[in-house]
């Protein structure tokens, strides 16, 4: 297993990581944050509320989109060291979701790069 799990904001950057051959584990965040209300819960709870926000504005069933997610939450979990990768000019409620992560879950170490440019 990778020791660092690189999270970037979408597939795009996580395309361009992979051909870039990128030897850490990569894992896109698909969850439009800056679209709707993103609470301080737990992240169980806020997968929940996430899902069905997205699922209202038609972007998918909340069952598919809940799957996605609790998928991507038990990656998350999976590792001790975080690179939070996202392009310039994105707003930086990804970071600040991850830091709750982190804080919560008790992850060592992690870090916030503006360092992937998709275009």
């Amino acid at each position: 297993m990778a020791k660092i799990l690189n999270i970037t904001n979408g597939d795009c950057a996580a395309d361009i990581m992979r051909q870039a051959n990128i030897e850490s584990a990569i894992l896109p965040w698909r969850d439009a944050l800056h679209e709707g209300s993103v609470p301080d819960l737990p992240l169980g709870d806020l997968t929940t509320l996430r899902a069905e926000y997205i699922a209202n504005r038609g972007w998918g069933s909340v069952a598919t989109i809940k799957q996605s997610f609790l998928k991507r939450d038990k990656e998350l979990m999976r590792y001790q060291s975080l690179r939070l990768l996202k392009k310039a000019g994105c707003l930086i409620s990804l970071c600040r979701l991850i830091q709750g992560i982190i804080a919560k879950n008790r992850i060592r170490e992690h870090s916030c790069w503006n360092s992937i440019k998709t275009r």
